[in-house]
């Protein structure tokens, strides 16, 4: 079985699951909120294989090894007379692709990300203040599917970001802190395997799957100061580095090539691109400095940062919040595309 992910915003969350002889789609819906749905993408057939006794389930991720389903449960609270009586809260769950419970904890998770080899899943909790009206992060925890035991993160304050990056030689949780006023890190580097926290020495957790580099977003690069192009007309600065040395290989504005979309999954150095107005995809390839192919339909606006590829297909969603139905497309990779380790 070989899964596809495409996620959007907090409500709405689109899957995609390529199993051996049938395709589905895996997603909650607006119509309902609790529900996750499966779809077969061949005759359209569709049944809910999970029904929360909650308010709406979110941010659902398939596991990388494609055998698990997690997701948070929300609940909503009850604000009355300036505050929370009831404080809302998610829960994380990992139901098999039947909608079996395999693992639940009733942490307030606001933030996960499974473990590349899909054994793990590190997640952020944190605490509300002032009557549920501010809410800070303060823990972090990983998470043993098999076992269903947990542990916390040791000397790690006000987590709000993660990134698994898992190689041959590398087993690293990066993680995304608030600075204190004794340490203006921003970002932490643990080590999975000796269990010990470090300065990452990096800008950003946006790293390509094989780990050789990394993004940062306009934001990102502008609150850094590193943006070398001046920015005016409503530009933006996207910049490429190498994680070893730190060096900027690359730097666009969304006029040069168009919007920065995300790293192709488990295809080593690739990057998307996407320009609205022309209608259009970009593959750029970071290692040879070029775009090696171009596709005439663009992913769906919501999935911001997110699309990945089995060895075999892209997969690009035009989704209409007007509508429940989903026109899911599925394109072959090029040649150009394919990987030699």
């Amino acid at each position: 079985m070989k899964v596809l992910i495409l996620i959007t915003n907090f409500i709405l969350v689109h899957i995609i699951l390529f199993a051996q002889n049938e395709d589905y789609l895996i997603r909650t819906q607006l119509s309902n909120k609790k529900a996750i749905f499966k779809r077969n993408l061949i005759d359209n057939n569709e049944n809910i294989i999970y029904k929360t006794t909650k308010d709406l389930v979110c941010r659902v991720k398939i596991s990388p090894q494609n055998n698990y389903i997690a997701f948070l449960e929300h609940k909503k609270g009850i604000f009355e007379k300036g505050k929370y009586q009831v404080l809302p809260k998610n829960s994380l769950r990992i139901i098999d692709i039947n909608g079996k419970t395999i693992v639940y904890t009733n942490d307030d998770v606001r933030r996960y990300v499974w473990c590349p080899d899909g054994t793990k899943i590190a997640y952020i909790t944190g605490e509300f203040f002032l009557g549920g009206i501010g809410f800070i992060s303060d823990k972090l925890y990983i998470l043993d599917i098999s076992s269903k035991k947990k542990y916390q993160v040791q000397n790690i304050k006000h987590p709000y970001d993660l990134h698994w990056l898992q190689t041959q030689n590398k087993n690293e949780l990066y993680i995304k802190v608030v600075p204190s006023e004794k340490s203006n890190n921003r970002i932490l580097r643990y080590d999975c395997n000796t269990r010990k926290v470090g300065n990452a020495g990096v800008k950003s957790i946006h790293f390509s799957p094989d780990g050789k580099y990394y993004v940062l977003y306009s934001g990102e690069a502008l609150s850094e100061g590193s943006c070398n192009t001046p920015l005016q007309n409503g530009k933006t600065c996207f910049q490429i580095y190498n994680s070893h040395t730190n060096a900027i290989i690359d730097e666009f504005s969304h006029f040069d090539i168009g919007v920065p979309f995300g790293w192709v999954y488990n295809q080593g150095h690739f990057f998307m691109f996407t320009n609205n107005e022309r209608k259009e995809s970009k593959v750029y390839d970071v290692k040879q400095n070029q775009v090696v192919e171009n596709y005439n339909i663009i992913p769906n606006k919501n999935t911001w940062g997110k699309w990945i590829v089995n060895n075999k297909s892209l997969v690009f969603e035009d989704h209409k919040l007007e509508k429940i139905s989903n026109n899911v497309v599925i394109r072959n990779i090029p040649h150009t595309l394919s990987i030699k380790k």
